[in-house]
């Protein structure tokens, strides 16, 4: 049963780190696509 509980433990932890990578990969897509945005609406204006 403490094997299961450490194994359980790795993998929430996996887990977690994988969400937090995802999230964090998605928000600087995000901010970089509207940095992109406002540079060429200045550019323009």
């Amino acid at each position: 049963m403490i094997i299961l509980g450490v194994v359980g433990a790795i993998g929430l932890l996996f887990a977690g780190v994988l969400v937090v990578s995802v999230l964090g990969y998605l928000v600087l897509g995000t901010a970089f696509t509207i940095i992109d945005w406002l540079d060429d609406r200045l550019n323009l204006l």
